[in-house]
Parts: C-alpha cells; sequence; structure tokens
C-alpha cells in the first residue's frame, strides 16, 4: 500500500519548482469545487455534540479549511467528546476501582470499566486532534511549513 499524498507545502524532499507549482494549482482548483454551504451538525449528534460542533465551526471559520466534506469526521470527534464528558462524570461518582466479593468471601479490586473506555476515548480524541490541527504542536507545524514555504521563494524567482 502506497503513502497517502501530502498537500504540496508540507512536501519534502526533491521536488521541482515546476511540480510543485503544478500540485499547488490542482490544489487550489480542488478545494474551489468543495462546498461550505452544508457544515451543519448532523442529527444524531446529542445536545452537548452539537454545541461542540457549532463552536468549532465558529473558530474554524477563518481558516476555510472545513468543507462538507468534513462534517462527519468533525461530528465524530464532537460524539467523542460529548462521550467522553460522560465518562468522566462516570469515573468522578464511582471511583477508578470498584471493590468484588467473590463467591469464596474474597475481595478482588476491579477498574472501573468507564475508566477503559475514557482512556480509549481519549486517545482517539488525541488522533482527531491531531488531524485537524486542534493542537499547538499542530498549529506550529503547519505554521512552520507555510513559512518555510515563502523563505524557499525569498527572490521571487528572479534567478531561476
Amino acid at each position: 500500500m502506497s503513502r497517502s499524498k501530502k498537500p504540496v507545502d508540507q512536501v519534502e524532499g526533491n521536488i521541482t519548482k515546476e511540480e510543485r507549482e503544478k500540485r499547488r494549482e490542482l490544489e487550489e482548483k480542488m478545494n474551489s469545487r468543495l462546498g461550505r454551504d452544508k457544515i451543519r451538525p448532523p442529527t444524531w449528534l446529542d445536545d452537548e455534540g452539537k454545541k461542540m460542533f457549532r463552536h468549532l465551526v465558529k473558530q474554524m471559520e477563518k481558516t476555510e479549511l472545513l468543507t462538507n466534506l468534513d462534517v462527519t469526521a468533525l461530528a465524530t470527534y464532537c460524539d467523542l467528546h460529548a462521550r467522553r464528558l460522560v465518562l468522566l462524570e462516570d469515573v468522578r461518582q464511582n471511583g477508578t476501582r470498584f471493590v468484588n466479593s467473590n463467591s469464596r468471601g474474597g475481595v478482588t479490586h476491579v477498574a472501573n470499566p468507564a475508566l477503559t473506555q475514557l482512556n480509549t476515548t481519549i486517545k482517539l480524541l488525541k488522533a482527531y486532534e491531531a488531524s485537524f490541527g486542534f493542537t499547538v504542536y499542530d498549529r506550529t507545524r503547519i505554521a512552520l511549513k507555510d513559512e518555510k514555504a515563502e523563505e524557499e521563494d525569498e527572490f521571487g524567482g528572479e534567478f531561476d
């Protein structure tokens, strides 16, 4: 299986200026075709998920990166966020461990299943956060890539 294509501004390695410009034009052409008219929370999201969805869309409006294709992934992130809140409340109320009595009168301590689900949910949230650039690290990485692309053409193509 081959690697997925990166946006041209994130490509490192050997690529000619002509190839870079051609890929940039193709990316812009493709992005201009993608609609932004249906970026609304899906009906299957609960109230907390819809609230988070609207908040994130508002925060990301200025970037103009979100398209209709991103709605499902963003909604899934918001659903995970809502699930995280429910699981966190369960852990707060019931603790991280349960005391279990067995048939012979022995006592064992078992982890709260909500804690395991919470940890899994947090891992999934982190993966989505990286995909959408929600973390400082991911935004910095994107900004550095943009800055690097501007530095490459510092002389405005005078020496081509």
